[in-house]
């Protein structure tokens, strides 16, 4: 059935006009508020000091140490990456990972109880973190690079029983692969040689490794000195060398005739190998012999 009012409109564009379309859901309502950022951060910088400080001086070289540092789960895209944080202390990020966490906070209504987030190892001199935890109580949260701490989960020290994988307990000697982080820094590498041999390891550097600021070392040594070997600052994963296992060669059916060799000596004994290619080819140079 037809409408009885269709109208026809001229020069419609005339009511039309621009529409802004906002992008995104706006800025994120943070798990806490700046000043407890600020308290948590300070609370969590100090005992990674502490851990610092106990770590002998040839497992910091160029006076560097490593901690880890946890995002919240919901500030895990790439424009939530603290580089500002990073920068403005004087550290860097050289690797990250994924891990589940359950934070203390969520500042949103519905949330689970875990969720992945990610979890960057930073680098910096130890004189660095010193100088953050001592200049935080004064950050005001005005700077958007102060403003960053409000997604930082945790930070803690990345401690040498953390990085140890599948090593026995034991005072067996094996090979352990001790694996570095780099970024294509040579020096860290010499340092860690240099630190072991201290602890009576011995590394085979002519298997070392770079792959991806990653640096694959196999160091033979008894594995009840892994823990120790994991203290150096630049350790991410120190780990038992894994080893062929023989395997029993099971007893084959003959399936076959029975073979009879010739009993005639060999027309030819310069020979010392034959293959045989899994059909009949006579040969003037074939030797005609037992194999």
């Amino acid at each position: 059935m037809a409408r009885e009012h269709n109208y026809l409109l001229g020069s419609g564009e005339r009511l039309t006009g621009a529409v802004d379309i906002t992008k995104g859901g706006g800025p994120k309502n943070p798990p806490y508020t700046f000043q407890v950022a600020r308290q948590r951060i300070v609370t969590r910088l100090s005992s990674t000091l502490k851990a610092f400080s106990i770590l002998p001086g040839d497992a910091k070289p160029n006076g560097e140490v490593v901690a880890l540092l946890t995002m919240h789960p919901r500030y895990v895209s790439k424009s939530d990456y603290p580089q500002q944080l990073l920068a403005a202390v004087g550290l860097r990020s050289i690797g990250s990972r994924s891990s589940l966490v359950t934070p203390d906070a969520w500042g949103v209504d519905k949330h689970p109880d875990a969720a992945l987030s990610e979890q960057l190892f930073v680098a910096g001199a130890n004189a660095a973190f010193a100088r953050w935890v001592a200049t935080l109580p004064s950050w005001s949260g005005e700077q958007p690079f102060a403003q960053q701490i409000q997604s930082v989960e945790n930070l803690e020290p990345y401690d040498a029983l953390t990085k140890l994988r599948t090593v026995p307990g034991d005072n067996r000697e094996g090979v352990l692969e001790i694996v570095l982080h780099n970024a294509g820094d040579r020096s860290i590498i010499d340092a860690f040689v240099e630190y072991a041999r201290a602890r009576d390891a011995k590394v085979l550097t002519d298997h070392v490794r770079d792959v991806r600021g990653l640096t694959f070392v196999p160091v033979r040594a008894a594995f009840s000195s892994a823990e120790e070997l994991a203290r150096f600052s630049f350790v991410r994963v120190a780990r038992a060398m894994p080893s062929l296992r023989p395997i029993q060669a099971s007893i084959l059916r003959s399936t076959g005739p029975a073979i009879q060799l010739p009993s005639q000596e060999c027309a030819d004994g310069s020979f010392r190998a034959v293959v045989f290619d899994g059909y009949e080819r006579r040969s003037k140079n074939r030797p005609q012999c037992a194999a």
